[in-house]
Protein backbone atom coordinates (compact mmCIF):
# COMPACT_ATOMS: atom_id res chain seq x y z
CA UNK A 1 0.00 0.00 0.00
CA UNK A 2 1.02 3.88 -0.63
CA UNK A 3 -0.09 7.27 0.03
CA UNK A 4 -0.76 8.62 -3.34
CA UNK A 5 -2.66 11.45 -2.50
CA UNK A 6 -3.17 13.49 0.67
CA UNK A 7 -4.94 16.89 1.64
CA UNK A 8 -6.39 18.19 5.10
CA UNK A 9 -9.81 20.28 4.70
CA UNK A 10 -11.20 21.35 8.24
CA UNK A 11 -11.20 18.79 10.89
CA UNK A 12 -10.61 15.57 8.16
CA UNK A 13 -7.88 14.44 6.40
CA UNK A 14 -8.32 12.85 3.08
CA UNK A 15 -6.59 10.06 1.90
CA UNK A 16 -6.17 7.73 -1.32
CA UNK A 17 -4.57 4.67 -1.07
CA UNK A 18 -3.26 2.62 -3.66
CA UNK A 19 -2.87 -1.00 -3.27
CA UNK A 20 0.23 -2.43 -4.56
CA UNK A 21 -1.24 -5.89 -6.30
CA UNK A 22 -4.03 -4.88 -8.12
CA UNK A 23 -3.52 -0.55 -8.38
CA UNK A 24 -7.05 -0.64 -6.41
CA UNK A 25 -7.53 3.16 -4.38
CA UNK A 26 -9.61 3.86 -1.50
CA UNK A 27 -10.32 6.97 -0.95
CA UNK A 28 -10.42 7.16 2.93
CA UNK A 29 -11.18 10.35 5.34
CA UNK A 30 -9.83 10.68 9.10
CA UNK A 31 -11.31 12.73 11.54
CA UNK A 32 -7.66 13.18 12.89
CA UNK A 33 -5.18 15.88 11.79
CA UNK A 34 -1.92 14.59 12.63
CA UNK A 35 -0.36 14.18 9.96
CA UNK A 36 1.65 11.40 11.02
CA UNK A 37 -1.77 9.42 10.74
CA UNK A 38 -1.14 8.64 7.16
CA UNK A 39 1.44 6.04 8.77
CA UNK A 40 -1.33 4.59 10.78
CA UNK A 41 -3.70 4.53 7.96
CA UNK A 42 -1.38 2.28 6.02
CA UNK A 43 -0.83 0.06 8.30
CA UNK A 44 -4.04 -0.40 9.51
CA UNK A 45 -5.00 -0.89 6.41
CA UNK A 46 -3.11 -3.66 5.51
CA UNK A 47 -3.80 -5.64 8.58
CA UNK A 48 -7.21 -5.45 6.89
CA UNK A 49 -6.03 -6.45 3.89
CA UNK A 50 -4.35 -9.33 5.27
CA UNK A 51 -6.63 -10.44 7.65
CA UNK A 52 -9.17 -10.78 4.70
CA UNK A 53 -6.54 -12.69 2.57
CA UNK A 54 -5.18 -14.82 5.01
CA UNK A 55 -8.11 -15.49 7.66
CA UNK A 56 -12.30 -15.91 7.47
CA UNK A 57 -12.27 -12.12 9.16
CA UNK A 58 -13.30 -9.60 6.83
CA UNK A 59 -13.76 -5.92 7.38
CA UNK A 60 -16.12 -4.04 4.83
CA UNK A 61 -14.94 -1.12 3.08
CA UNK A 62 -17.95 0.50 4.25
CA UNK A 63 -16.77 -0.12 7.75
CA UNK A 64 -13.42 0.66 7.24
CA UNK A 65 -14.33 3.77 5.30
CA UNK A 66 -16.83 4.75 8.12
CA UNK A 67 -14.41 3.98 10.94
CA UNK A 68 -11.57 6.27 9.62
CA UNK A 69 -14.38 9.12 8.96
CA UNK A 70 -15.15 8.62 12.60
CA UNK A 71 -12.15 7.71 14.56
CA UNK A 72 -12.13 10.79 17.21
CA UNK A 73 -15.81 11.25 17.21
CA UNK A 74 -16.99 7.20 18.17
CA UNK A 75 -13.58 6.76 20.13
CA UNK A 76 -13.74 9.87 22.60
CA UNK A 77 -10.20 9.87 21.51
CA UNK A 78 -8.69 12.89 22.70
CA UNK A 79 -4.89 14.93 22.51
CA UNK A 80 -3.37 13.38 18.87
CA UNK A 81 -2.38 16.56 17.36
CA UNK A 82 -5.86 18.01 18.76
CA UNK A 83 -7.31 21.48 18.19
CA UNK A 84 -7.67 23.50 21.51
CA UNK A 85 -8.64 26.96 19.86
CA UNK A 86 -7.96 29.74 17.16
CA UNK A 87 -6.42 33.14 17.00
CA UNK A 88 -4.07 31.70 18.73
CA UNK A 89 -4.02 28.29 16.41
CA UNK A 90 -3.83 26.24 19.98
CA UNK A 91 -2.79 22.47 19.58
CA UNK A 92 -1.96 19.74 22.17
CA UNK A 93 -0.23 16.45 21.34
CA UNK A 94 0.12 13.15 22.96
CA UNK A 95 3.44 12.01 20.92
CA UNK A 96 5.98 11.58 23.83
CA UNK A 97 8.85 9.45 22.62
CA UNK A 98 11.70 10.23 20.18
CA UNK A 99 10.03 8.86 17.39
CA UNK A 100 6.69 10.80 17.80
CA UNK A 101 8.02 13.99 18.81
CA UNK A 102 9.91 14.33 15.70
CA UNK A 103 6.87 13.84 13.79
CA UNK A 104 5.15 16.53 15.99
CA UNK A 105 8.07 18.68 15.29
CA UNK A 106 7.69 18.32 11.12
CA UNK A 107 3.90 19.31 11.78
CA UNK A 108 5.00 22.09 13.89
CA UNK A 109 7.37 23.70 11.22
CA UNK A 110 4.83 23.03 8.15
CA UNK A 111 1.97 24.80 10.21
CA UNK A 112 1.72 28.58 9.66
CA UNK A 113 2.35 30.71 12.50
CA UNK A 114 4.00 33.80 13.73
CA UNK A 115 5.87 33.13 17.16
CA UNK A 116 5.80 29.68 18.71
CA UNK A 117 4.58 28.96 22.76
CA UNK A 118 5.68 25.13 23.73
CA UNK A 119 4.03 24.19 27.21
CA UNK A 120 5.93 21.04 27.64
CA UNK A 121 6.78 18.78 30.88
CA UNK A 122 8.19 15.22 30.74
CA UNK A 123 8.40 12.10 33.11
CA UNK A 124 11.73 11.47 34.75
CA UNK A 125 12.29 8.02 32.97
CA UNK A 126 11.93 10.08 29.43
CA UNK A 127 15.60 9.88 27.63
CA UNK A 128 15.35 13.59 27.29
CA UNK A 129 18.64 13.10 25.31
CA UNK A 130 17.20 11.79 22.53
CA UNK A 131 14.07 13.79 22.81
CA UNK A 132 14.79 17.57 22.91
CA UNK A 133 17.28 17.75 20.55
CA UNK A 134 14.12 17.45 18.23
CA UNK A 135 12.18 20.31 19.54
CA UNK A 136 12.07 23.66 17.88
CA UNK A 137 15.40 25.80 19.07
CA UNK A 138 13.16 28.90 18.03
CA UNK A 139 10.03 28.98 20.23
CA UNK A 140 9.47 29.88 23.63
CA UNK A 141 9.03 27.01 26.12
CA UNK A 142 6.80 27.05 29.38
CA UNK A 143 8.09 24.09 30.95
CA UNK A 144 5.81 22.57 33.13
CA UNK A 145 5.24 19.50 35.32
CA UNK A 146 2.38 17.56 35.63
CA UNK A 147 0.45 16.30 39.14
CA UNK A 148 2.48 12.76 39.14
CA UNK A 149 4.93 11.26 41.18
CA UNK A 150 6.96 10.27 37.95
CA UNK A 151 6.78 13.88 36.71
CA UNK A 152 10.30 15.67 36.03
CA UNK A 153 10.31 18.87 37.87
CA UNK A 154 9.99 21.90 35.63
CA UNK A 155 13.03 23.71 37.07
CA UNK A 156 15.08 20.67 36.25
CA UNK A 157 13.30 20.27 32.54
CA UNK A 158 14.74 23.81 32.36
CA UNK A 159 18.20 23.34 32.72
CA UNK A 160 18.53 20.05 30.78
CA UNK A 161 16.77 21.63 27.88
CA UNK A 162 18.70 24.90 27.68
CA UNK A 163 21.70 22.77 27.00
CA UNK A 164 20.08 21.71 24.15
CA UNK A 165 19.27 25.38 23.00
CA UNK A 166 15.93 25.81 24.28
CA UNK A 167 15.00 28.44 26.09
CA UNK A 168 11.75 29.68 27.89
CA UNK A 169 10.92 29.74 31.57
CA UNK A 170 8.80 27.03 34.24
CA UNK A 171 5.62 27.31 35.62
CA UNK A 172 5.08 24.65 38.07
CA UNK A 173 1.39 23.86 37.21
CA UNK A 174 0.21 22.93 33.68
CA UNK A 175 -3.06 25.05 34.04
CA UNK A 176 -1.08 27.86 34.85
CA UNK A 177 1.57 27.35 32.13
CA UNK A 178 -1.06 27.12 29.45
CA UNK A 179 -2.47 30.25 31.03
CA UNK A 180 0.87 31.56 30.73
CA UNK A 181 1.08 30.82 27.20
CA UNK A 182 -2.34 32.39 26.14
CA UNK A 183 -1.08 35.43 27.75
CA UNK A 184 2.08 35.98 25.82
CA UNK A 185 0.68 34.55 22.72
CA UNK A 186 -0.81 37.22 19.92
CA UNK A 187 -3.49 35.99 17.69
CA UNK A 188 -1.41 35.26 14.80
CA UNK A 189 1.22 32.82 16.76
CA UNK A 190 0.55 28.97 17.58
CA UNK A 191 1.00 27.24 21.45
CA UNK A 192 1.85 23.76 21.31
CA UNK A 193 1.01 21.48 24.55
CA UNK A 194 2.72 18.12 25.01
CA UNK A 195 5.77 16.19 25.63
CA UNK A 196 3.94 14.15 28.09
CA UNK A 197 0.53 12.35 28.03
CA UNK A 198 0.22 13.57 31.61
CA UNK A 199 0.65 17.05 30.25
CA UNK A 200 -2.16 17.09 27.59
CA UNK A 201 -4.37 15.26 29.72
CA UNK A 202 -4.54 18.06 32.15
CA UNK A 203 -4.62 20.81 29.96
CA UNK A 204 -7.83 19.05 28.04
Amino acid sequence: FACINHSTEGDFQKFSIQRHRDNKVFNLELDLTGNYQVHNILTAIAVIDLLHQETPLTISLRALTEGMRTVASGTALQGRWQKLGDKPLTICDTGHNAHGIAYVADQLKATPHRELYCVIGFVRDKDLAHILPLLPRDAHYIFTQAHSERALPAAELTAKAAIYGLRGEAVEEVTAAVARAKELAAPEDMIFIGGSTYVVAEAL
